[in-house]
């Protein structure tokens, strides 16, 4: 179906997640936008709302177009959204329930990220950079130029502000919610809003005071305007983000511009450090105690160079070698998709149950772990499992809501080469790479 006419039909849909009169005006004429921008592309309806699945009510294979529209439809209705597990919103963040106006949202940011249009449609998941797991294999990365920051446990965004009033958040199940109350203002010109921005960043709750308070801290940037800043080296996209959307927000917020009380959460830079203060942030308890959210190890960026720009990290056969995440041993963990295979001629005998873990990218079986009744409320859900080398057997974690895929078969790979000889902290801080850093960055 022509684009074209697949905006024209969103033009005339009704936009049920806004009761407000003057924001459902404002996302028609967001949609208009979209239109006019798109009136001379092809394109069918599947690389359109069908950009992403939520899984829970189909098997590993990929369905027909027809049977693919339904089942996302089906499931996007029928599934309660959480902006954050556990943590209830007053105000500010509403689940983007209509299918048509979240696929174009989501369309938005896999452009801006990918550059060749066809290669874009090859993507069906998460569009954001994926980091891969720290391994003895590839440790010897760190010998070109990067920075460490501390690996927050949050829930992952991309944050779309489109304009004033259209600014959207896109999880790793590819959800879209609204958030109302954000101001983006520009530097020189604070009454005008930055349009066509796109972020990514990490949804925390910061535990102020016995308080849990939400905060998004943003670590990238991809798009501003008509500016591809993904294209620049991370050290420039980081000086972009606090010179060009943090500093004006914040001239704006000591002019009384912005009150942050009236904000659905708060929302902040990460700071990242040179690669000599990788010692510091493992073992300075004084400084980790500052971090007022969960934190899981450490994410290694690589700084400048060629190789330092915004990519996606869900190619086929291809890991994003630019980030890097270590955590400790104990910690290391693999998102699967649980499918538990029950005996047929033994209906009333659990025992034989098989649960069975399965990984993007592969049709056979990753892996196995023992049945539980317990697990059968998670019968072809994500889960996140440790591996217990102890009982050679890999135990439940938690399941993980906000993913609608397991990991691919390349990040399971090599998260299984870290579990397996892991680098330790030690390990970390002893490496013939790291101490001759350390020592340079001390001279």
């Amino acid at each position: 179906m022509p684009c074209n006419e697949y905006f024209l039909r969103l033009l005339s849909s009704r936009f049920t997640f806004s009761k407000k009169k003057n924001m459902a005006k404002k996302q028609q004429d967001f949609i208009k936008k979209i239109f006019e921008a798109s009136e001379n592309i092809e394109c069918d309806l599947r690389a359109l709302s069908g950009v992403c699945l939520d899984d829970e009510e189909i098997e590993l294979e990929v369905p027909a177009a027809n049977d693919l529209e339904n089942n996302v439809q089906e499931s996007r209705e029928n599934k309660p959204r959480e902006f954050i597990r556990g943590f209830e919103f007053a105000k500010g963040v509403t689940f983007v329930q209509d299918n048509d106006l979240s696929a174009c949202v989501r369309k938005m940011a896999r452009e801006w990220i990918i550059l060749e249009s066809k290669r874009a449609m090859e993507f069906d998941k998460f569009p954001g950079a994926t980091p891969i797991s720290m391994s003895r294999d590839n440790i010897q990365l760190l010998c070109d130029v990067f920075v460490v920051s501390w690996k927050a446990d949050g829930t992952r965004y991309l944050m779309a502000i489109l304009e004033r009033d259209q600014v959207y958040c896109i999880g790793t199940a590819c959800d879209v919610f609204l958030i109302e109350g954000l101001t983006f203002p520009r530097a020189n010109s604070l009454g005008d809003h930055f349009t066509n921005v796109l972020l990514d960043g990490e949804m925390v709750l910061d535990l102020i005071d016995g308080e849990k308070v939400p905060r998004f801290l943003v670590f990238d940037v991809i798009q501003v305007g008509n500016e591809r800043v993904g294209d620049y080296d991370f050290r420039t996209r980081s000086l972009f983000l606090q010179k060009r959307i943090f500093g004006p927000r914040q001239e704006a917020i000591e002019k009384g511009m912005i009150n942050e009380q009236k904000q659905p959460f708060l929302l902040s830079q990460k700071e990242s450090f040179e690669i000599g203060n990788t010692k510091h942030l493992v073992e300075n308890g004084a400084f980790l105690s500052k971090i007022a959210h969960k934190t899981d190890g450490l994410i290694f960026q690589r700084a400048s160079g060629k190789k330092a720009y915004y990519r996606n990290g869900r190619h086929r056969n291809w890991n994003n070698s630019s980030i890097l995440k270590w955590k400790p041993q104990e910690l290391n963990s693999i998102d699967f998709k649980l499918n538990l295979q029950y005996d047929a001629h033994q209906t009333q005998n659990l025992s034989k149950t098989q649960a069975l873990l399965y990984v993007s990218g592969e049709d056979k079986p990753y892996g196995q772990m023992e049945f539980h009744e317990e697990l059968i409320p998670l019968n072809n859900k994500i889960i996140e499992c440790s591996y217990d080398f102890e009982e050679m057997s890999w135990v439940f974690i938690r399941e993980r809501e906000d993913k609608s895929w397991p990991n691919y078969v390349t990040v399971a790979d090599s998260i299984c080469k870290t579990i397996e000889s892991p680098v330790t902290k030690n390990d970390l801080l002893q490496a013939p790479v790291i101490i001759q850093i350390i020592n340079y960055n001390l001279q």
